[in-house]
């Protein structure tokens, strides 16, 4: 969890407190509203998976963004109305994600941005003492580049562990076994110089060559110091694409709805939602992953403060908190997957009110 989480939540009972003890305010108006909203995003992104090659990792990226939020309310009748609202990023900044194996340490680092962009849909019934209901879906877009990787002093480490597993090496005698079956079948035809090549010893071909048959001989061993985890080598850039919708439900406040007069205005909001649908398209596979109804959650969280300038205008400082989750994305018990992820969105806004 986000170590900012106890804060706001402070924060919002320290509200709740605030609004629950203070005198009664004027009756309930359902008023229609606008706003725009512009301030920073502290993101902290992690993968982790408990299986790689026999091995438990985590990643963790943390950077910060300028983002914007827009949208507005829409009364309709005494005791309903609608919310929409978007949030996307302006301008990313890149910053250094570290990848932790247990038991070895921080085997790779490369640098990361991350944007993001939501649309909220969200009904509302009000009590009519300020506080609501509300229930609607969510679309959520994050975009990631990955790029400038590199090795640890643990790198070898990593790799010694995972060429010691008996699974990880019965998997690259196979395909070892393969491959040579295919190069060697062409040395005997078509192609006599056909070789598994080591392209960072210029490309010359790994092993040795039977000078009897001309068939090309190679270790498990040799095979792997191809293979094995190079960062530098094996790396290049990195491009993830995601898009999910969640159903969502929700409690909020608004001090605006029982006092649209000039002074003090409260808002207080806590959401929570279920995955309904997800699709991530990553360039290191080879194909994009579809979920429908994946049990992945969301959770949204605000506090605002600001001033009523007249019944028309007003400006409100916030500060709000995104979770959400996504589980290992696989399809069927194909080799291609997606890894456990986890992103906190953490948000100081002010934005500008408006009511005409």
């Amino acid at each position: 969890m986000n170590p900012s989480l106890p804060s706001i939540l402070s924060l919002a009972f320290a509200f709740a407190c605030l609004i629950i003890t203070s005198p009664a305010q004027s009756e309930f108006k359902n008023n229609s509203y606008s706003y725009l909203g512009l301030g920073s995003e502290t993101l902290t992104y992690s993968e982790t998976d408990d299986n790689f090659g026999g091995q438990s990792f985590e990643s963790r990226f943390t950077g910060t963004n300028l983002v914007q939020k827009s949208g507005g309310y829409t009364a309709i009748g005494d005791q309903y109305g609608f919310f929409i609202s978007t949030s996307s990023t302006l301008l990313t900044n890149d910053a250094k994600e570290k990848w932790d194996f247990e038991g070895i340490g921080i085997v790779q680092e490369d640098h990361m941005t991350l944007k993001r962009t939501g649309i909220d849909l969200l009904g509302a019934f009000h009590l009519q003492n300020g506080h609501f209901f509300n229930a609607g879906v969510h679309y959520k877009s994050v975009s990631f580049s990955r790029f400038e990787f590199s090795s640890t002093a643990k790198t070898e480490d990593l790799n010694d562990a995972l060429f010691a597993n008996p699974a990880v090496q019965t998997q690259l005698q196979t395909d070892l076994d393969n491959r040579l079956t295919e190069i060697n079948i062409l040395r005997a035809g078509s192609n006599p110089t056909a070789c598994i090549r080591d392209s960072s010893m210029e490309n010359a071909c790994i092993g040795t060559i039977d000078t009897n048959t001309n068939q090309q001989v190679v270790s498990l061993l040799e095979y792997w110091e191809l293979r094995k985890f190079k960062p530098e080598e094996t790396q290049g850039v990195v491009f993830e694409d995601m898009t999910s919708w969640s159903s969502l439900i929700g409690w909020g406040y608004d001090s605006y709805f029982v006092d649209q007069s000039l002074g003090m205005r409260y808002k207080l909001a806590t959401r929570i939602g279920a995955s309904l649908y997800e699709n991530v398209l990553n360039t290191e596979n080879n194909k994009s992953l579809t979920r429908n109804f994946g049990g992945d959650w969301d959770v949204h969280l605000l506090a605002g403060v600001g001033y009523q300038f007249q019944k028309e205008i007003g400006v409100v400082f916030t500060l709000e908190l995104n979770g959400s989750h996504r589980s290992k994305l696989q399809v069927g018990n194909e080799n291609t997957f997606l890894p456990d992820n986890t992103l906190w969105a953490l948000s100081p806004q002010i934005a500008g009110f408006w009511s005409f």
